[in-house]
C-alpha cells in the first residue's frame, strides 16, 4: 500500500513540475489517471469499514503483493528472457509470496489465487477499483463523482 501512495505522490510531483515549467507535452489526464489508479489500490486494501477484522486488510494486501510480483515477473520476462537474472529473481519473489500465502491462509489454493481470490476477498479489476473508490468518496464524503460518473455513464 505504501508503494501505491508513494507512486501516486511522485505522479503528482511530476504533474506539478510540468505545469510549473509550462512543459506539458502530453495530456495531464494521463498523470491524474495514474494517481487515481494508485490511490484506488490503497483504498481497496484499507477498506471502508473500520470495524472489519484486520485479517481482511491483510488478505487484500497479500493479493496486491501477489499481483505486483506477478507483473514484475511478466515484465522481466518480456524485457529480457526467462534465463535473465532479473526474470529469475522476479520469479523467485513471486513464488515466495505465493508460497507464503498458501502457508498462511487456511484453505488457500493456487486455483483461487489465479482468480485473484483469497479468504473471501477478490482483487477488483482496475476500472472496478477506481469506480468503487469514487463511490466510497461519494457516500462517505459527499463527493460529486459517484460510480456512474466514474464510469462516464452519468447524464
Amino acid at each position: 500500500m505504501q508503494t501505491f501512495l508513494m507512486v501516486a505522490s511522485h505522479h503528482l510531483g511530476a504533474l506539478a513540475a510540468l505545469h510549473g515549467r509550462r512543459e506539458v507535452f502530453f495530456p495531464p489526464s494521463m498523470l491524474v489517471r495514474a494517481v487515481v489508479e494508485n490511490c484506488s489500490h490503497a483504498i481497496w486494501v484499507l477498506g471502508d469499514d473500520p470495524s472489519e477484522p484486520s485479517e481482511n486488510r491483510l488478505t487484500r494486501a497479500y493479493l496486491e503483493d501477489l499481483l505486483s510480483a506477478e507483473e514484475a515477473k511478466k515484465n522481466a520476462g518480456r524485457m529480457g528472457n526467462k534465463q535473465s537474472q532479473s526474470y529469475v529473481e522476479a520469479k523467485a519473489e513471486y513464488e515466495g509470496i505465493k508460497a507464503e500465502i498458501l502457508a498462511r491462509f487456511e484453505g488457500a489454493t493456487a486455483d483461487n489465487l489465479g482468480f485473484r481470490t483469497l479468504s473471501g476477498q477478490t482483487l477488483p479489476a482496475l476500472e472496478a477499483g477506481v469506480v468503487a473508490m469514487y463511490e466510497l468518496f461519494h457516500r462517505k464524503f459527499g463527493s460529486s463523482i459517484d460510480a456512474r460518473r466514474a464510469q462516464g455513464t452519468a447524464a
